[in-house]
């Protein structure tokens, strides 16, 4: 495990205690943008057949779990990096009456794709490559693993929008060097690497303003202006889910 990786793993397992609460969605900005995240997630995968389905960072195990409750008989292998995240994901799955198998693992995403192979239709990536960078090789291991014409469920923050650059200039400043740092990607240069490494873009859905730290200092009005501003976020908003077949 790099550098980035030990840093990751442990900026979710002190997270993990609390991250269910994103997904509270009439409390916080935050919890309208995980309810987001779930609701495109869900309507991207219904229109996708798939019979395994790669979760490359759980979390807390919310989605994939709402994605396995619609695809019984399904294989899924969810995996994350952090032994606490995996463990309440573990605990999500226990509720599930489908007849699903259940792979659990605890991996470093890029150690995963390149000691296994599952052939999955569908493959999961929400909340990952600011955390771990190196895009072109991520994609091009993903792309392997994936079954012919299979599928890529990507969500990033668009790194050319002001909100991006504001919040990352300020934890820079905050955060010494020695700590966990986010990577942003520009949307044309996301969309180049996932052409380079043979992903073909069939749609990308814009859902989130996310005025900087407001959902901190005031979450319900970042609940509402969330709300308010919904429309023009989708055509200037800084979150976004792609769904990418491979080529």
């Amino acid at each position: 495990m790099n550098f980035k990786s030990r840093n990751a793993k442990t900026h979710f397992e002190n997270l993990a205690a609390t991250y269910r609460l994103n997904y509270d969605e009439e409390q916080s900005g935050k919890g309208y943008e995980f309810g987001k995240r779930k609701e495109i997630v869900l309507d991207l995968v219904s229109t996708i057949k798939f019979e395994t389905l790669l979760e490359c960072a759980s979390g807390s195990g919310d989605i994939t779990f709402e994605v396995t409750k619609t695809h019984q008989h399904a294989t899924v292998i969810v995996n994350d990096l952090s032994e606490n995240m995996l463990r309440i994901s573990k605990e999500k799955f226990d509720q599930l009456s489908n007849r699903n198998e259940i792979i659990y693992r605890n991996d470093d995403i890029f150690q995963l794709l390149q000691t296994s192979h599952y052939d999955a239709d569908l493959c999961i990536c929400l909340g990952l490559i600011a955390h771990t960078g190196n895009a072109d090789l991520l994609f091009r291991l993903i792309n392997d693993t994936l079954s012919k014409k299979g599928h890529l469920i990507l969500q990033y923050t668009r790194g050319e929008t002001f909100r991006t650059k504001f919040v990352w200039y300020i934890n820079r400043l905050r955060n010494s060097k020695n700590t966990h740092q986010i990577e942003y990607y520009r949307e044309q240069d996301l969309f180049k690497i996932l052409n380079d490494n043979n992903f073909e873009i069939v749609t990308s859905v814009r859902y989130l303003i996310g005025i900087p730290f407001m959902n901190k200092l005031f979450p319900k009005l970042s609940l509402k202006l969330e709300k308010l501003l919904s429309k023009l976020a989708t055509k200037i908003g800084s979150e976004v889910i792609i769904l990418a077949r491979k080529i």
